[in-house]
């Protein structure tokens, strides 16, 4: 659900961007995913790429504070951002309390992922990420999903902190055992899951 700041009374700048735009983020406000697909990254002092997640319609995001790493939206499909700050919304209690549900929920996806980034293999980490991305962005196809983000294998590769020719094996392997394949869709290439050669290692995470 997406939020309709023209009508409360609450400062905002809302903006279109379209698709490959990048949106410096900055400490202290807080974005709202109006309409689109957006990625976070970090970047690190060294130069480093970590995707951090992934938001749709309806997602809000604050930036944590981080002397060392900058913070940047890259935008996926056209979308629509608005941008304001906590103190111009401190005295609307049912919108605050709004907003620190949706922080919460987004906090608890970070840690999810984070789980994920600790696994010892990295084939585990790709298939606990796709096993993400079927949760949070993908559609039913008889026994499969479909994941509907046309995510690359760098894009990938900086969500599971590693390379992307390591990546690219590990989807390899899986499309041989038939646990993935690809499809061709509006000209984007999509991941379909197999759900149900995918049952052992979804139970396996919700133990883990």
């Amino acid at each position: 659900m997406s939020f309709h700041f023209e009508n409360i009374q609450i400062n905002h700048i809302t903006r279109s961007f379209n698709k490959k735009s990048v949106i410096s983020l900055e400490e202290g406000n807080l974005y709202f995913i109006n309409k689109g697909i957006v990625y976070l990254w970090e970047i690190s002092a060294d130069g480093n790429q970590v995707l951090v997640d992934i938001y749709g319609e309806g997602g809000v995001i604050e930036i944590p504070k981080s002397s060392s790493a900058l913070f940047e939206l890259r935008v996926e499909d056209f979308s629509e951002i608005s941008f304001l700050n906590w103190e111009s919304i401190e005295k609307n209690t049912n919108l605050t309390i709004n907003i620190l549900n949706r922080l919460r929920k987004n906090s608890l996806r970070i840690q999810q992922l984070n789980i994920m980034q600790r696994k010892r293999l990295v084939e585990e980490r790709v298939i606990n990420f796709l096993m993400y991305l079927c949760k949070e962005f993908s559609e039913k196809s008889d026994n499969n999903r479909i994941i509907t983000l046309p995510i690359t294998h760098e894009e990938i590769a900086c969500t599971v902190l590693s390379t992307r020719a390591t990546v690219t094996k590990v989807l390899n392997q899986l499309k041989k055992e038939n646990k993935i394949s690809y499809i061709r869709r509006d000209g984007k290439r999509l991941i379909e899951v197999n759900e149900y050669l995918f049952q052992d290692e979804m139970a396996d995470s919700l133990i883990s």
